[in-house]
């Protein structure tokens, strides 16, 4: 195994005077770091029929005198939910689905949750009152991705997947939020009315606000980015492999490596991802952050193959 480190970006964090507030079933607040976050808060109920678990909040941010915004970003760590999600802001429901949306017994028109679907990493069928998956809902302005685990070792956003022409299915994608204005949210699981309900999850929210371009004044652990090397097995066999690896889970990390035409992700609670079917050759491999795209840390991996007999 070998690789080389090329360019290394990274200083100290910029603080801030701003304050970040959450209020209505959650009363927290979070000032004065680089990123502020609102620490995990607890949505969880349990119960049958069309029961549902909402939290309603409000989230504002009161920027300090010279502070310089940058993001605002609410996220729901997911433990279990049964058998879909919803929310809401300001009033608008902008994401409601159930399980007749993804799993085709009930008449969705999809295999991705059912059988040998990209979803399914035990038994027969996605379940994610057991928590398969791992699902994270991340809410970005004009973004929303139900982040969860594939078969194959990735993570892929789920919702893309579902079947919007069944009734009750509600995407919308083209919103924005205003932390800096404040903005409403209502959030939980939804239930079609067969059956057990519930939801376990975390509610979190980071602000990103420095007092300069806190872009440039970023850092991270000095062995937070990895790569392990795996050579080929014979000579022309093109089977080497980059596994990836990051120790910091806060962020969102995009990685290219040369000569492969898609870049490669680690989003939300991952820490890995692998490249495979690589020839003997030098790569080069750049992780960013995607929270921070001025950040890069670049490195040389060698991947070798066995000597000629």
């Amino acid at each position: 195994m070998f690789f080389s480190a090329v360019l290394f970006a990274q200083e100290k964090p910029c603080s801030n005077n701003s304050t970040l507030t959450v209020s209505g079933d959650f009363n927290v607040i979070a000032s004065g770091t680089y990123p502020m976050i609102i620490p995990a808060q607890k949505i969880s109920g349990s119960g049958s029929g069309s029961q549902v678990f909402r939290k309603n909040v409000d989230i504002k941010l009161s920027l300090g005198a010279n502070d310089v915004f940058e993001s605002c970003v609410v996220k729901l760590d997911i433990q279990d939910f049964d058998d879909g999600l919803q929310f809401d802001i300001d009033g608008v429901n902008l994401l409601n689905f159930q399980q007749k949306h993804w799993d085709n017994s009930f008449g969705a028109n999809t295999t991705e949750f059912n059988g040998n679907g990209r979803f399914v990493t035990s038994g027969g069928m996605w379940t994610p009152w057991t928590g398969q998956g791992n699902p994270k809902l991340e809410i970005s302005t004009g973004k929303v991705q139900l982040m969860v685990d594939t078969k194959n070792g990735g993570r892929e956003d789920a919702l893309q997947f579902m079947d919007s022409t069944v009734a009750d299915w509600k995407f919308i994608s083209s919103f924005t939020y205003d932390c800096l204005e404040g903005f409403n949210l209502l959030i939980g699981n939804q239930n079609g009315g067969g059956g057990p309900s519930g939801i376990n999850a975390e509610l979190t929210v980071e602000a990103y606000v420095g007092p300069c371009d806190s872009k440039n004044n970023f850092t991270l652990q000095d062995d937070n980015n990895k790569i392990s090397v795996g050579s080929c097995t014979c000579n022309g066999l093109n089977d080497g492999t980059l596994a990836l690896s990051v120790e910091d889970s806060r962020y969102n990390y995009t990685i290219s490596v040369s000569g492969v035409s898609e870049p490669i992700t680690i989003q939300g609670s991952e820490k890995t991802a692998n490249v495979t079917g690589l020839a003997k050759g030098t790569y080069t491999v750049c992780f960013k952050v995607d929270e921070n795209p001025l950040y890069e840390q670049c490195f040389e991996a060698v991947i070798n193959e066995p000597d000629s007999l």
